[in-house]
């Protein structure tokens, strides 16, 4: 991905979902490392992901609140700590 097209498709994206109120948000560089690091290798595994959280959220919104909260701190934490590492070690 290009920084071309990843600003232009953050840029798109805040500017479409802000008249529902979403959040400004980025593509986040922990979370790419975190799906490269766990073998997603093309741009559809972003694209699944945003429509898995998309279906969750317009379908099943408090369900997908509680199943999401079921996930525990720790492994979370461990995510953090892969995608930290793999980020730390690329700078060398």
């Amino acid at each position: 991905m290009t920084e071309r097209r990843l600003a232009l498709t953050t840029g798109a994206g805040n500017l479409l979902l802000a008249p529902f109120g979403a959040m400004p948000m980025c593509h986040g560089a922990g979370g790419l490392v975190a799906q490269y690091r766990f073998s997603a290798r093309t741009g559809s595994a972003p694209g699944l992901l945003g429509a898995i959280l998309l279906v969750l959220g317009l379908g099943f919104a408090g369900d997908a609140a509680a199943l999401l909260g079921a996930i525990p701190l720790a492994a979370v934490g461990a995510l953090l700590v892969f995608a930290g590492g793999d980020l730390a070690l690329s700078r060398h």
